[in-house]
């Protein structure tokens, strides 16, 4: 096998083997995120179905699938469990979106089913809207949602009357007049416990007293009556406790989106996030058991939600194990910043590659410019700049000074050095008076690189003349400039900390940039009027 077929061979290796850990890393830090973030949620759902062996009578349950959010999503395969004389198909998923699980007795007794979703919620975002997508809706859709039902009466007197009092007029707004309709829900309306008279539209208007379900039926029937697409929708809150309830609130089409309002407990326009839906509006051929329906016969339902405890890997982190050792967050805060400047170094060598071997820039070495803008990302842009001033300058005026006496290039190098370190400490000492004290580490580093670049210089100048020194010195500033815009982004740093088997990527980079051969851009233009000849 050639150099060249093994060099490549080896970069693939490398970029597999950085691809491969990034990813392995990836999946255990975001476990450890869900488990420290995400609190996990058990939703039961337990039913009996009774079925008396009549047989032109289909004894079924319809069970509705919960949705998931952009916050609540499933931890686990749903687990539905029945017995073997009971028969399970998939309805829908319709158009809202609703899907469900229809379960049918093919023998008459009594049956359960119970139905276990292991929900994930993140609290990382404050509330929820399934209006944040656009979407259109078509004519039979409109008409499905605007049409007058029978627990949904648009066209009661009582529900026209109340229409008949929103503002109207070119100044009044949909908008408006939806918020009118909700704030009559959610505060002229009584609280009505256990009365099933309450449910309904009318008597909800007539009496001015209403339950939960009565308030989003009301609600419904009111935007409908407005001209409005509106609907109901059925779901669980994720904080409940024990024996819950599935909750109704209701949802209006408007500006190509379909918007959340709860007038039973006031979300207007955005749910919470421990909300999600089980079920939107109702499909044609469904019957509902969420909430119980008065036509399904023979079905006892029961719901449950528990919050599930914490994994066990969360509980044992604190335990020492060989494996924490390729954890570098674990590290001591204090030691971060200068880790991840550290690990961003190959990235600086990437860029200096990349100009060198590429573009055609000579620098002073390989790390000089990731040093150079490692000394000012360590300094603030004032101490930086005035700190590089008093290099060149001391360095400069104590250089021809020098170069009178006749001195070997060592001792007069090092006594260049010792004046820049004399003018460096005054200029701090001036900086303190001035109440600009700069931090031990915004002085130390810059000056130690600042000084040894300024040695590599005079040593170039000596060897190679000072035009050459002063071509370095070009390709330098320009290269570390590049260096600087990525070794000073935060968000590199702390992401290169975190998967430092990233390097194995950067590896196969410097493997492939090894073998190029092809023209440096600088050769182009240098070598142009040779092109322009040889064409001719």
């Amino acid at each position: 096998m050639g150099s060249r077929s093994l060099t490549n061979l080896c970069a693939v290796v490398f970029f597999a083997l950085g691809v491969l850990a990034i990813s392995l890393r990836h999946q255990s830090r975001q476990a450890v995120h869900v488990a420290e973030t995400d609190s996990l949620w058990k939703v039961t759902y337990r039913y009996q179905l009774e079925s008396g062996g009549d047989a032109n009578i289909a004894s079924y349950v319809d069970i509705g699938l919960p949705r998931e959010t952009p916050f609540a999503k499933f931890a686990n395969e749903p687990k539905i469990t029945f017995p073997i004389e009971l028969k399970a198909e998939e309805l829908g998923p319709f158009e809202s979106g609703t899907q469900v699980l229809r379960v049918t007795a093919t023998h008459p007794g009594k049956y359960p089913l119970t139905a276990v979703f292991d929900m994930a919620l993140s609290p990382e975002v404050e509330g929820w809207s399934p209006a944040m997508t656009k979407e259109s809706l078509s004519a039979s859709d409109e008409a499905r949602y605007t049409k007058d039902e029978d627990l949904l009466p648009k066209s009661s007197p009582a529900v026209q009357r109340e229409v008949r009092r929103l503002p109207r007029g070119d100044g009044t707004t949909d908008s408006q007049r939806l918020e009118l309709l909700f704030e009559f829900c959610r505060t002229d309306l009584r609280e009505a416990e256990n009365d099933p008279l309450a449910d309904q539209v009318p008597n909800v208007l007539a009496d001015k007293k209403a339950t939960p379900l009565g308030r989003a039926r009301t609600f419904v029937s009111l935007c409908r009556a407005a001209g409005m697409p509106a609907r109901l929708v059925v779901g669980f809150n994720l904080q409940q406790d024990r024996s819950a309830s599935p909750h109704v609130w209701s949802e209006v089409y408007s500006g190509n989106r379909w918007i959340p309002f709860d007038p039973e407990y006031g979300y207007s326009r955005r749910m919470p996030s421990t909300f999600f839906p089980v079920r939107h509006g109702r499909e044609e051929g469904e019957v509902w058991v969420v909430p119980p329906s008065s036509a399904m016969q023979g079905v006892m339902a029961q719901y449950t939600i528990e919050r599930m405890a914490a994994p066990e890997s969360l509980l044992t982190r604190e335990v020492r194990h060989p494996r924490q050792i390729l954890d570098l967050t674990r590290l001591p805060l204090e030691m971060h910043q200068a880790m991840s400047l550290i690990l961003l170094l190959p990235f600086g060598a990437v860029i200096t590659a990349i100009f060198r071997n590429i573009v055609g820039l000579k620098t002073f070495g390989t790390f000089a410019p990731a040093l150079l803008a490692m000394s000012f990302i360590y300094a603030n842009w004032s101490t930086g700049i005035a700190i590089l001033g008093v290099v060149l300058t001391a360095g400069f005026a104590s250089r021809r000074f020098l170069e009178r006496l006749r001195l070997l290039m060592v001792p007069r190098l090092s006594i260049v050095l010792t004046i820049i370190i004399l003018c460096i400490m005054f200029v701090v000492s001036v900086l303190d008076y001035s109440g600009l004290t700069p931090s031990p580490q915004a002085v130390l580093l810059p000056m130690v690189i600042l000084t040894t670049l300024t040695e590599r210089y005079y040593v170039t100048s000596e060897e190679d003349g000072h035009a050459f020194a002063m071509k370095l010195s070009f390709g330098t500033l320009i290269v570390a400039a590049m260096c600087y815009a990525v070794l000073s982004w935060r968000a590199v740093g702390n992401w290169i900390l975190a998967y430092p088997e990233a390097h194995f990527i950067t590896i196969a980079v410097f493997m492939v940039i090894g073998r190029y051969t092809g023209y440096r851009l600088s050769e182009l233009i240098r070598f142009r009027d040779f092109v322009k000849g040889q064409e001719a």
